[in-house]
């Protein structure tokens, strides 16, 4: 049994990825979220896993970004500075729209049950 987290095998997952299965990812949660945040605004749960799927997309085209500006050694601290901003502020809006996806599926699951 190995220690890994769910954080490090969807980074390892991200990293095994091809630049265009990255950039399908983040395109069609772009796209889909978008479609269903304008058409379908009662789906939320189905909102929230696609902006769960462009974050993955996207995180995994700054990490891949990332990783080349620093092994390079001629990117400026100002790049690898926004890369990681970048990063970083797309991780919070995956883990964000993921942990909201959950609630409101156990929020649908119990419904009216609980009262």
């Amino acid at each position: 049994m190995t220690d890994e987290s769910l954080f490090g095998v969807l980074a390892a997952a991200a990293r095994r990825r091809s630049d265009a299965a990255l950039a399908i990812w983040a395109g069609a949660g772009c796209v889909l979220a978008v479609l269903l945040g304008a058409l379908l605004p009662e789906w939320r749960i189905t909102f929230l896993l696609a902006v769960c799927a462009g974050a993955f997309g996207f995180w995994g085209i700054a990490d891949r970004e990332l990783g080349e500006a620093t092994a390079r050694g001629g990117a400026t601290g100002r790049r690898v500075r926004a890369l990681r901003i970048a990063r970083d502020a797309v991780a919070v809006l995956g883990l964000a729209a993921g942990v909201l996806a959950l609630l409101a599926t156990f929020g649908a699951a119990l419904g009216t049950w609980i009262s």
